[in-house]
């Protein structure tokens, strides 16, 4: 993982970013899935990856990448988060990045499949995160 740049733990920027994601996932909630799946799903992805984000601040890192996240994320944290997990946070990179870069729409089915492995990973990394500030 050479994008890894060391840096001080930072757990104040940790808890921002929370509050941040928690904001957005509000948002995701409050949109309707037959008019906003793309959206939605795309606001799940932002969220995973800020999550991420604080978890390496927290742990004194930082990255611009996104892959990388994910890489730390297997390498450093293998016994919380499933093979599944790790895949599922790939494909909803791939999709976002699909979202941004190609004007790709996600249909109602495929929030359907994806909200409640999203849901659960975000809620997984965000007790990770707030078990490591305290």
């Amino acid at each position: 993982m050479d994008d890894l740049i060391k840096m001080t733990p930072n757990p104040e920027r940790a808890k921002n970013i929370i509050l941040q994601t928690e904001l957005r996932l509000k948002d995701a909630k409050n949109k309707d899935p037959a008019e906003f799946a793309t959206l939605i799903i795309e606001a799940y992805y932002e969220v995973i990856k800020e999550l991420l984000t604080a978890l390496l601040a927290v742990d004194g890192y930082k990255t611009l990448s996104h892959t990388t996240l994910i890489d730390y994320l297997r390498e450093h944290y293998e016994n919380q988060f499933t093979d599944h997990d790790l895949h599922t946070i790939d494909e909803l990179r791939k999709t976002r990045n699909r979202i941004a870069y190609e004007g790709f729409m996600v249909t109602r089915d495929y929030h359907d499949r994806k909200t409640a492995t999203a849901l659960s990973i975000i809620a997984k990394l965000k007790q990770v995160v707030q078990t490591k500030i305290s």
